[in-house]
């Protein structure tokens, strides 16, 4: 079978959102369980000399290189003036898709990861020229592709329902997380961190659609009752993220013991898990909910929203609440803070929940997934 797949996101020197890391996982997974019938290829554009080097690890895995010296946007543009893909990487009989955006033209059959739908969803959480993009290129999609690849059962739902895409021409093949972060989460747990004070942790875009506003309010409500912990919130400032971090409703002393840390390496992110005292998720919705993966992996109690896929994701091995209720997140954030025992009884059943969760596995059904798709006619 010969196999191209999207290099769009691999040469970027780091991963842009959930989108690109977990696609940064997966083709290295891919290329490690192939079978010996399997050729794969991988399509990358970059002008940057640097970024195209990062292409040199998947040669070594056993992949054609196919880079292109142009920008990603370049490349696709050619698509308007009919470049085929065929003319760029030769015959190919399948070529899958990161994300549901191709302008190039292909004989191959199409296979697709529908990451998200927040854009049908919950619109008003995006950029509107970011809604228009995202929709536009969905809509086109789901009339080319063969398949499509789900993180989770409420996706592939949404996708059922919002374009029409017949249930059986879809899969649901959960993300991973990797045992080397696992393992480097309990070397880390022996790391003093520099500050002894205990604190909640937020990993994640700051952005609307992640909700801050429901967990710093649950932060003070709990501050007034006796709360003693600290407030953590790494990530990257995304949409609106200014109007978000300026708390003017919140008191200076309860304001002083919340830190935005703004992006934090991956290597650094054991530390930043070992000694928290639990992961905290409002967000309003979630395709699969990678961060909260990864804090299950690293043994955190869990406290997250009720929406999107969150609750198939956590299932039994968190604490849930009504994104719109921090009364009941405060709550749950004093009786971890004062319940040792509670905390380590859902540290247990996160890792429990996390070993379900394997790049390994998520490989080995795609190539399943991919042998379907050469069955179906076209």
């Amino acid at each position: 079978m010969r196999i191209l797949l999207d290099g769009r996101p691999l040469p970027r020197l780091r991963p842009v959102g959930t989108l690109d890391a977990s696609w940064r996982h997966l083709v290295p997974a891919l290329l490690e369980q192939k079978r010996a019938s399997d050729q794969f290829t991988i399509l990358s554009a970059s002008l940057d000399p640097q970024k195209a080097k990062r292409m040199a690890t998947y040669a070594k895995n056993g992949a054609a290189i196919a880079h292109q010296w142009s920008s990603p946007q370049f490349l696709a543009d050619l698509g308007r003036f009919r470049l085929s893909t065929e003319s760029l990487v030769g015959p190919q009989d399948l070529l899958h898709l990161s994300h549901p955006s191709w302008l190039l033209p292909t004989r191959a059959k199409i296979v697709v990861s529908a990451q998200s739908l927040l854009f049908r969803h919950r619109p008003q959480l995006l950029h509107p020229k970011q809604v228009h993009r995202l929709d536009k290129s969905a809509v086109v999609m789901a009339s080319q592709a063969s398949y499509w690849i789900c993180p989770s059962q409420f996706i592939q739902k949404s996708l059922c329902q919002h374009f029409e895409v017949p249930q059986g021409r879809t899969t649901v093949i959960r993300p991973g997380v990797t045992d080397h972060f696992r393992a480097q989460v309990k070397s880390a747990k022996n790391i003093p961190p520099k500050d002894s004070t205990p604190y909640f942790l937020f990993l994640g875009s700051i952005e609307p659609r992640r909700n801050l506003k429901c967990l710093l309010q649950a932060f003070f409500l709990a501050s007034q009752e006796g709360l003693k912990a600290k407030l953590i919130v790494a990530g990257v400032d995304g949409w609106k993220a200014r109007s978000i971090q300026e708390l003017p409703e919140i008191p200076t002393k309860v304001r002083d013991s919340i830190q935005f840390t703004g992006f934090v390496p991956e290597k650094d992110l054991p530390t930043l898990f070992a000694h928290a005292l639990a992961f905290v998720h409002p967000s309003r919705y979630e395709a699969a909910g990678s961060t909260v993966i990864q804090a299950m992996a690293a043994g955190l109690p869990i406290l997250c929203s009720n929406r999107g896929a969150l609750p198939e994701v956590v299932q039994e091995a968190g604490l849930t609440f009504h994104p719109d209720d921090p009364e009941a997140l405060s709550g749950y954030l004093l009786r971890l803070e004062a319940d040792s025992a509670y905390r380590t009884q859902l540290a247990k059943q996160a890792l429990d929940q996390s070993k379900t969760f394997t790049w390994r596995d998520a490989a080995k059904k795609t190539l399943d997934a991919y042998q379907t798709t050469l069955a179906l006619p076209s």
